[in-house]
């Protein structure tokens, strides 16, 4: 069985003041967390909790997020399946972590999947452009 990831990217103008909020706010916009339907910033709010969470060194589960919040666990793991198919968040023992232990390093490794993608991406263009006799400029 292959795992399926979903890699989304927007380019927004970063935050003009240094806020740690803002900065959250800007990633979690950045990778597509957020969308418009959310009209309560649920997404945000439970990715903003879950990195707090982690900052206090403390083990974050969906419960302790829908406590939190006051939001149904099944809305927390809704949006967290979304977190995960990015890679940005995993699961070891119901805790929720960030992949790479830390924000940039979690990046770093989502950056590297997309390099990877856009490597087979090539590869099989390639073979297409070779078959149907595609030339490059």
């Amino acid at each position: 069985m292959t795992m399926t990831e979903h890699i989304m990217l927007k380019s927004i103008d970063q935050p003009r003041k240094k806020d740690v909020y803002e900065d959250i706010n800007w990633i979690c916009n950045s990778m597509g967390f957020v969308s418009g339907r959310d009209v309560e910033d649920t997404a945000l709010r439970i990715f903003d909790d879950i990195v707090n969470i982690i900052a206090m060194r403390q083990d974050v589960t969906s419960q302790h997020i829908a406590e939190d919040l006051e939001v149904t666990v099944n809305t927390v793991n809704h949006h967290l399946r979304n977190f995960s198919a990015s890679g940005f968040f995993v699961r070891r023992s119901n805790v929720i972590l960030l992949r790479g232990g830390s924000m940039r390093r979690t990046i770093e490794e989502i950056k590297r999947d997309a390099d990877r993608m856009f490597e087979d991406l090539i590869m099989i263009a390639d073979e297409v452009d070779n078959v149907l006799k595609i030339e490059n400029r």
